[in-house]
């Protein structure tokens, strides 16, 4: 095995310098850009879920408006379900959500 060291000579200058900062600010402020960014894409998952799911069980027969469905989704527990409406809802999300 060979090792080889290359040396080179890097003239820097303040233009230069100033880019290198300017990198360096906005990949410290990429983050708070990733999570604020996240949050609206999480936003905009939870409206076209429900638009989604509204819209597919209203075809299928469901009654439930898309305020009933998004309160059905923010206060969903695991529990037997008898009323039609909700099981068609539940079954929706669970086939939008895979898919999303």
């Amino acid at each position: 095995m060979i090792d080889t060291v290359y040396i080179f000579k890097l003239d820097l200058d303040w233009n230069l310098l100033k880019t290198v900062s300017k990198i360096d600010r906005f990949d410290a402020s990429w983050s708070s850009i990733e999570k604020r960014e996240g949050q609206s894409l999480k936003q905009l998952k939870n409206i076209a879920t429900v638009r989604s799911v509204g819209a597919s069980t209203r075809i299928e027969g469901s009654k439930m408006s898309d305020e009933e469905v998004k309160a059905l989704l923010d206060n969903f527990e695991i529990t037997k379900i008898e009323e039609r409406d909700v099981q068609e809802v539940i079954g929706d999300i669970a086939i939008v959500e895979k898919w999303i």
